[in-house]
């Protein structure tokens, strides 16, 4: 019995290790660990060179809202939404060994709660090449529709805009 009592602690203990963190500012610690989970889940392409660019690229735009998944001290899941061109906007990265496990979906899900609609840009291409060699999948879910506005990255990549709109939106 005392055993499993022990076990039972113990998957009690990791369970609430991870858990959703929602802050309007990083510290410089959590941008600097966002910055690498950027590097190694975005396209090549996309990469930064310096976290500090990373902040820069984000310091443009105005009333950030961050929510982070957290394992424990290591950030896995992070989702922010921004005010941009007069419209909200957001990002999303879930680290690898985290994807498929409807993490990516709580973190949309709990982003969308806090607007009556919001745009990102998905990746016309199939499949990306990535930091390691490895390729993505790039699907949009979640009730996104598909607009008809495009954009070419300064790279070259065609991206398409996507857009979720609530049921009580007027947009």
């Amino acid at each position: 019995m005392v055993g499993f009592f022990c076990l039972f602690l113990t998957l009690l203990a990791s369970k609430s290790a991870l858990m959703f963190l929602y802050q309007k500012e990083l510290t410089v610690k959590q941008l600097k660990k966002i910055f690498l989970l950027w590097n190694n889940e975005y396209p090549i392409s996309f990469h930064f060179d310096r976290w500090e660019n990373l902040k820069n690229y984000f310091n443009a735009y105005d009333d950030l809202h961050h929510i982070l998944y957290m394992n424990g001290n290591s950030i896995e899941g992070w989702w922010c939404d921004f005010n941009r061109d007069n419209e909200r906007w957001f990002t999303i990265l879930v680290s690898s060994s985290f994807q498929k496990k409807g993490i990516g979906r709580s973190l949309v899900e709990r982003g969308k709660e806090s607007s009556e609609c919001i745009n990102g840009w998905v990746i016309e291409a199939t499949q990306l090449p990535k930091k390691g060699g490895k390729l993505i999948s790039l699907a949009s879910k979640l009730l996104f529709k598909k607009t008809s506005t495009y954009s070419k990255t300064n790279s070259g990549i065609k991206t398409v805009k996507i857009q979720w709109k609530s049921k009580r939106s007027n947009h």
